[in-house]
């Protein structure tokens, strides 16, 4: 036999393969404990073919420490030592996954036994059940990092079964709106605060919801004064962005990315809203929440004050309402207003790889502007335009 691949013996009127396998201890760590198989009567053969029996048992399970481990065994390992160090938003969508769709589907496969072609089952019949592509990319995804992390600690083969599955083509229902001009004013003049300078603070920064709850006095500077925020520049009439509240677990946490930490310029009109808001606020120090609950300064219940105050305005002003929607507002008005994209992409907080990219996907591609440009070239080939001979 191979040396580590497992001993065969004869105990009493029997051969006996004994090989080690991967397990896990009472505290949830990886342990080997040895394992005994029979393979036959010493009646019914020999020692040569007690260990030929051996050989084949084994070169069919390619036995290594990750192979006993089921997939659900080892996402709580997973868990430990990936998903915990997430931000909160990142924890819930990966334990949403695992707990509806993977741990289901997978849970009690071993890792070996997980391949290519039963992560594109699995897609297949997610996407027949009516799952959107997004969430079926999702899943896969999720899976995808499971096996990473298994590759990483050298508990699987290097091969992500994840990988060069095909997924169902993206198609987007929805289509991605951004208000004009006008329509933001529409919307604005229909809202009272803390809706109103929340929304405008979205259409005319590019703030994201969780960036507006985790924004703090100490970091906003109202005055035509240079100022500090944990000994760093805050310029006059500016905000820094640092950190952010997530709604899905009620909890603070750093910014989604290192990009999105920037700092704003502040137009007039939101130094002027903002300082009105500070007025009527008991909540002021430099460690108090800027849009706070009414009572004992809390943060701020957005999803009631989306339900009941901002969707409904928007309504009424028949305009597009959304947190989204205004940050691609921003990008849009950006765009229109001819910032280079170096402004727009550390504007809207991504300056990192592949900014550019992710700016203009929340640019809404505007037609007119478009349309006068096809006059432009229409006129310069020799096509008067409409109303001209």
């Amino acid at each position: 036999m191979a040396k580590n691949k497992g001993h065969v013996e004869q105990i009493g009127q029997s051969f006996w393969l004994t090989y080690s396998v991967s397990a896990l201890d009472d505290a949830g760590r990886l342990c080997r404990k040895r394992v005994r198989k029979h393979l036959g009567s010493a009646t019914d053969m020999c020692l040569d073919d007690a260990r030929l029996e051996a050989d084949q048992f084994l070169a069919t399970r390619e036995v290594k420490p990750s192979f006993d481990i089921t997939v659900a065994e080892f996402v709580e390992i997973f868990k430990r030592e990936h998903i915990e160090f997430l931000k909160p938003g990142g924890k819930v969508h990966y334990r949403t996954y695992l707990t509806n769709h993977v741990i289901p589907a997978l849970g009690n496969k071993r890792l070996l036994e997980v391949t290519h072609d039963t992560v594109q089952e699995l897609v297949r019949l997610k996407t027949e059940v009516g799952l959107s592509p997004q969430t079926v990319r999702h899943i896969r995804n999720v899976i995808s990092g499971i096996f990473t992390h298994a590759i990483v600690k050298g508990l699987c083969r290097n091969l992500n079964p994840a990988k060069h599955v095909k997924l169902p083509e993206m198609r987007r229902v929805k289509p991605r709106h951004a208000l004009s001009a006008d329509e933001v004013w529409r919307l604005i003049d229909e809202l009272t605060d803390p809706a109103r300078t929340m929304v405008l603070l979205a259409c005319l920064t590019g703030l994201g919801k969780a960036e507006l709850l985790g924004l703090r006095w100490g970091r906003i500077n109202l005055t035509e004064v240079d100022s500090t925020e944990d000994g760093e520049p805050l310029p006059a009439f500016s905000l820094a962005v640092r950190e952010n509240f997530s709604t899905a677990t009620n909890t603070f946490g750093s910014v989604k990315c290192r990009e999105r930490e920037r700092l704003v310029p502040l137009a007039d009109v939101l130094v002027q809203a903002l300082l009105a808001i500070k007025q009527d606020c008991p909540w002021t120090e430099a460690e108090d929440l800027v849009f706070v609950s009414p009572r004992r300064g809390w943060p701020l219940q957005v999803h009631n004050l989306e339900n009941r105050v901002i969707r409904p305005a928007a309504e009424r002003r028949g305009v597009c309402s959304g947190w989204h929607t205004y940050r691609r507002t921003f990008a849009t008005l950006m765009d229109q207003e001819g910032w280079a994209m170096s402004d727009r992409t550390a504007s809207m907080g991504h300056s990192g790889a592949g900014g550019a990219r992710m700016t203009l996907l929340y640019t809404a591609k505007n037609l007119e502007r478009r349309r006068a440009g096809v006059e432009k070239i229409a006129r310069a080939v020799g096509h008067p335009a409409k109303g001209q001979k």
